[in-house]
């Protein structure tokens, strides 16, 4: 499972006390193989309420109480997320792609074509640096 994201729906203040509705969106990948399938991708979205408290002795925002909002457990496909976006950059943030590719003894290049075509996009960064780790220091 990979966290992905944290937003806030909702923020009610009364007094030194606050109340926030909060989702927090996972996504179900074990490992990078899972998205050489091309196979798409589902989670949860978990719908919280956050219960905070400022005190005015240390002059921060404390945690009282947190729980998961009834029925909150929601199974999503990543494409229904509020920001699939940040769901594939963090997915694809989360693994080692170098050490990836040297436990395959492949190249970055051979990796970038093994992805479906719908990712490609989003190994090209790590894909642009490892091409240039491979390449040493320039000389000019």
């Amino acid at each position: 499972m990979r966290d992905c994201y944290c937003e806030v729906r909702g923020v009610e203040q009364h007094g030194l006390k606050l109340q926030a509705a909060i989702i927090h969106v996972t996504m179900n990948v074990e490992d990078e193989d899972e998205l050489m399938t091309g196979q798409r991708l589902c989670g949860t979205e978990w719908n919280y309420h956050l219960e905070l408290k400022f005190s005015l002795r240390k002059w921060c925002w404390l945690w009282v109480d947190s729980e998961l909002k009834r029925n909150g457990e929601k199974q999503i496909w990543i494409d229904e997320a509020t920001d699939p976006e940040t769901c594939y950059a963090s997915i694809f943030g989360d693994f080692d792609w170098q050490e990836y590719i040297d436990e395959q003894e492949i190249s970055s290049s051979e990796l970038m074509s093994r992805f479906p075509s719908a990712y490609k996009r989003l190994y090209q960064p790590y894909h642009e640096d490892s091409t240039k780790q491979d390449c040493g220091p320039n000389r000019n």
